[in-house]
């Protein structure tokens, strides 16, 4: 086998376990040609088996498996041209609404809505752009510590602390 990288994955493009979990070490078979004006090339393979691919300064080599191969060149002006027409070819990723990407407030639990008032109180107050908090471990109920009478683990929201009317106005 005649292969460039350093670390070849042997199995092709899957998700290899890496101590007991796995690794975003997926691989997509696209080379990029950046040129000028509309000499901006992709060539695709499409292959649901094995490839490799070798790259030597100017010539390269791909060798791949399976008895099919399903290929597109795009064109374009650019690289941001270029992916904009790579995503069109095979779809646009879901992603999370914007807010979702800010900044999130997170700590051990709040213990009722009035705290988490004032926290988002003093953080607009000090112009940092608050997205959402994570209500984490007091909601439902509070944690009493070494003992077996405790609400941790329950999804039964604490009415008492967090009442409804007040969770509706969020």
């Amino acid at each position: 086998m005649d292969w460039a990288h350093p670390f070849p994955c042997k199995f092709g493009n899957v998700q290899e376990p890496f101590n007991k979990g796995s690794v975003g070490n997926d691989q997509f078979p696209i080379l990029y040609l950046a040129g000028k004006g509309l000499d901006s090339y992709a060539l695709l393979l499409d292959n649901t088996y094995k490839q490799f691919w070798t790259f030597r300064e100017i010539s390269g080599k791909i060798t791949m498996h399976g008895k099919w191969v399903r290929f597109y060149i795009l064109t374009g002006k650019d690289l941001p041209d270029l992916r904009w027409d790579y995503l069109e070819l095979v779809g646009r990723p879901p992603v999370p609404p914007k807010p979702a990407f800010g900044l999130w407030i997170s700590e051990y639990g709040y213990d009722n809505w009035a705290e988490l008032e004032d926290k988002l109180r003093s953080l607009r107050d000090n112009h940092f752009p608050v997205d959402g908090f994570v209500l984490d471990l007091q909601w439902y109920g509070g944690i009493k510590e070494m003992s077996d009478d405790t609400h941790m683990g329950s999804l039964t929201w604490d009415e008492q602390n967090f009442p409804k009317s007040r969770r509706e106005d969020r």
